[in-house]
């Protein structure tokens, strides 16, 4: 019921365009930032001797960059953005074993195009294509009590993507604008080395969200408006 609500309200405010801070010769310079982080807990029960153990996983993932467009026509930008993110995994040992330890740090650069569609100078959606390349180092460390430092495994990605953005854009001010991400289609492309089993894979990925879990929030800042 709440997604069809919303669906209702972007389509309401999508009819009815209007210029606001998005004029042909605008330029934004924004900041990215997005925060997720689980608590998992589970149970394990040893059927043998019916003795049981809490298995425990922390994940925490951050990210920040920045990211630059410039209003080739009204309501319409082309624009670059740059981006960090981290992600730290950390699955806790059961009696000192089955304890395992993956930091991924992720670079990306990412060109785009949106389409601004505003309602009464304030609120309103915006969408549109992009391209994006990242790297990505993953390390994956045992922390069993005797875990063997040979066998920790260290995998760089390469990602090659393209999709399609949606985001509700809010002006606070006619300077200072805010944006949510509430939907992506992308298509991914990565190829993989492992180290130190020189193991390479490939492939290829197609993921729709909308409205999902994760908090994606950016704010920018506009120059040039009248």
């Amino acid at each position: 019921m709440k997604k069809l609500l919303l669906l209702t309200a972007i389509a309401f405010f999508a009819l009815q365009i209007a210029n606001a801070q998005t004029e042909k010769g605008d330029q934004t310079l924004g900041f990215n930032l997005n925060y997720t982080y689980h608590n998992d807990n589970q149970t394990e029960i040893n059927t043998f001797d019916t003795t049981s153990s809490v298995a425990r996983t922390k994940t925490t993932n951050f990210g920040i960059g920045p990211t630059y467009s410039y209003f080739i026509a009204d309501k319409l930008d082309l624009g670059v953005s740059l981006a960090y993110n981290t992600n730290v995994e950390n699955d806790y040992p059961i009696n000192g074993e089955f304890g395992e330890k993956e930091t991924v740090n992720i670079f990306d650069a990412s060109i785009f195009l949106r389409k601004y569609c505003m309602y009464n100078n304030k609120l309103g959606v915006r969408f549109g294509p992009y391209l994006s390349y990242s790297y990505s180092n993953d390390n994956d460390v045992s922390t069993d009590v005797n875990a063997d430092p040979a066998n920790n495994l260290d995998t760089k990605t390469h990602n090659f993507d393209a999709g399609l953005n949606l985001d509700v854009v809010y002006f606070a001010t006619k300077k200072l604008g805010f944006a949510a991400t509430i939907g992506n289609l992308d298509y991914n492309h990565y190829s993989s080395k492992d180290t130190p089993t020189g193991d390479h894979d490939k492939g290829d990925n197609l993921t729709l969200n909308f409205i999902n879990s994760a908090l994606s929030i950016s704010m920018f800042f506009v120059f040039g408006s009248k």
